[in-house]
């Protein structure tokens, strides 16, 4: 007749695990963390191997799996480890999320073995979407450019939200990654003449990231030219753009106008010259440019005097009376004027045949009629010219010495 206290000795184990992660993971993320922790809540330790076995949801893939004690592998890990009554142990579980990984996921793991029962954790998770920044777009050099300097710099436009920019860079169709940089340029340095190179850019953040298209170019055996411009006058005139080349590199040159004529080296190897001509110009400013082994040399020409210059028109003869001898020319009708020509004096000098007369008009704007009657006929030669009959003049010129 006694109360008695009963001990466990040698308790079979009881496991538990958890999974647990901070804050939410974002579409496209990588390297995301879930943590499982495997403790013996009871007993003895567990005798022979213990299993740990990660069960990921879709939207989720294993990246990587590690922790101290524990030998793993393909999702799961073991350990022959004692864990006794109250320890516990933690692997972390590394993953990496798809860009259409769904809003929330949950993560599930279980431990069993070592003579204790299974024992299973889920983990609900938060997924946000990713918000990466826009493709950049490329500026320079040009996609497909030929005839690109040696030494080139690649430019391309800021994207919103970017944090740094991956540029992949090549001879490859599908280049490599070869800088990672903050900037919205990059030299890649001296290249090899007559190479073509491809390139990319993937703007990045936080989010993730979204790569450009692959442009290319090709490099030229052409040094950059001397002089890259030229000025001519409107009456035109010839120039010459002088090629420095390596010996075998053959170039070409064009024009973009017909006004800018190549007379000589349209094309080459090595060393040499682009002759061109400029014809006159009879109207307003204009630019061409010659092409020159992929270069642009631009040749700027002036305007022609006559379009440039401004004009007042005055009456210098005619009305609405008929004209005597002499008169002030605004104040006379001269009915139809032909064969207009001019001395060196400024004085004009026309032929009316309606009025069988030819007129002076003097710089001070009198007309005085300097032959004929005003009636037709034909005679008066030998004699003043005032005196004369003319019949329907068309035509009147003056010399040097001033005859009319």
């Amino acid at each position: 007749n006694a109360i008695r206290l009963l001990t466990p000795i040698g308790g079979q184990p009881v496991l538990t695990i958890r999974s647990t992660h901070s804050g939410s993971f974002t579409q496209g993320q990588n390297g995301a963390t879930y943590t499982l922790t495997v403790s013996n809540a009871l007993g003895a330790g567990p005798s022979g191997t213990v299993t740990v076995a990660e069960i990921l949801p879709a939207g989720l893939t294993l990246a990587n799996m590690s922790g101290s004690g524990w030998n793993c592998g393909n999702g799961s890990c073991t350990s022959t480890s004692s864990l006794s009554g109250g320890s516990a142990s933690t692997i972390a579980v590394t993953v990496n999320v798809s860009t259409s990984a769904p809003a929330q996921v949950t993560n599930q793991a279980t431990a069993s073995g070592g003579g204790a029962p299974l024992a299973g954790a889920e983990d609900l998770t938060i997924v946000a979407p990713s918000n990466p920044p826009a493709a950049p777009v490329l500026i320079s050099p040009a996609n497909g450019l030929t005839g690109v300097s040696l030494t080139p710099a690649l430019s391309w436009n800021a994207s919103t939200g970017a944090t740094s920019y991956d540029v992949a860079f090549g001879t490859s169709g599908t280049p490599p990654v070869v800088a990672n940089t903050t900037e919205t340029n990059y030299a890649p340095g001296a290249l090899n003449s007559g190479a073509t190179y491809y390139w990319s850019v993937t703007a990045r953040n936080g989010d993730g990231g979204n790569a450009s298209g692959v442009w290319s170019f090709t490099e030229t055996c052409v040094s950059a030219l001397n002089s890259v411009s030229a000025s001519i006058g409107a009456a035109g005139g010839t120039g010459s753009v002088p090629v420095t080349a390596s010996n075998g590199c053959g170039w070409t040159a064009q024009s973009n106008t017909t006004w800018l004529t190549i007379t000589s080296g349209s094309s080459g190897s090595g060393n040499g010259s682009v002759n061109y001509s400029v014809a006159a110009n009879s109207g307003l400013p204009r630019v061409g440019t010659l092409t020159v082994a992929g270069q642009t040399f631009t040749v700027t020409q002036a305007a022609s005097v006559f379009a440039t210059q401004s004009y007042l028109i005055s009456t210098l003869a005619g009305g609405i009376v008929e004209p005597p001898t002499q008169a002030p020319g605004t104040s006379v009708s001269i009915p139809v004027s032909y064969g207009i020509a001019t001395d060196s004096s400024g004085n004009v000098y026309f032929a009316s045949p309606f009025l069988n007369a030819v007129f002076k008009a003097d710089s001070s704007g009198v007309v005085t009629r300097i032959a004929g009657t005003g009636v037709a006929g034909y005679s008066g030669d030998g004699g003043p010219a005032l005196s004369a009959l003319l019949n329907n003049p068309q035509g009147v010129a003056v010399d040097s010495l001033g005859d009319i």
